[in-house]
């Protein structure tokens, strides 16, 4: 049981690693995520809820299968921007390229990466067959990272929320272009005083994820203490 909270864990992490990437890129050089890519990262928030639920509430089959559906919407998404890619509908931003492959490749690979890990989870039966409350009643480390990993996610799902609006308006992009050029150093448009536009690296940036990621492991870590604080009340 606590292999499979820890796989849990691991799978909405992985999402959150995605999804920084892809703010990474989309912020860092001008360039709005595209109408399929929105549909994509919203696969992914989607997918989380098959671990979060299985998290909070125990292990159940039926949360993965959540997970299957969702996952299997995204890879129609990703896998279409592939296609349309292939055909030549597409034509891919250099800023869209990460380690030589465009985002939503690196998408579709997420999405079978989820299903195989679905699949996996389902045959292993021990996971989800046990009893299990959920993490309200396990007061091991994994509850600190399991709220960790949903407060980050949160605030990257918040973050999205503002960010397409922000760059896409109405409607995102099909074929977005980025507005920046080629390095590891990218221009926000913000202007200070002296009429120049901000300017910090994607290493400082990624940084600033990581330190989302660091504070909401510390509001974790906290919510688990008054968690255990509680009980430890109640029983006294």
């Amino acid at each position: 049981m606590g292999v499979a909270r820890w796989i849990n864990i691991g799978a909405i992490l992985l999402v959150i690693f995605t999804v920084t990437i892809a703010i990474s890129q989309e912020v860092g050089y001008g360039m709005p995520p595209s109408e399929l890519g929105v549909f994509q990262r919203l696969a992914l928030f989607g997918a989380c809820a098959a671990p979060i639920l299985n998290l909070l509430r125990g292990m159940r089959p039926q949360h993965y299968g959540i997970a299957l559906l969702v996952s299997l919407a995204g890879v129609f998404f990703s896998g279409r921007e592939i296609i349309d890619n292939a055909t030549g509908q597409l034509t891919i931003d250099p800023n869209e390229v990460v380690l030589g492959r465009p985002m939503f490749e690196w998408a579709f690979a997420a999405f079978i990466l989820i299903i195989l890990g679905v699949g996996i989870m389902l045959i292993w039966t021990s996971s989800w067959m046990a009893i299990d409350y959920g993490l309200v009643h396990h007061y091991g480390p994994s509850r600190t990272w399991a709220f960790a990993s949903m407060i980050w996610l949160g605030c990257y799902i918040l973050f999205t929320l503002i960010q397409v609006p922000v760059q896409c308006g109405w409607r995102c992009p099909a074929d977005p272009t980025s507005s920046g050029g080629k390095g590891w150093q990218f221009t926000f448009a913000i202007t200070n005083a002296s009429g120049t536009d901000a300017t910090i690296s994607i290493s400082a940036f990624v940084a600033i994820m990581l330190g989302i990621g660091m504070l909401s492991l510390i509001a974790g870590s906290v919510m688990n203490h008054k968690m255990i604080s509680q009980l430890d009340g109640k029983l006294s």
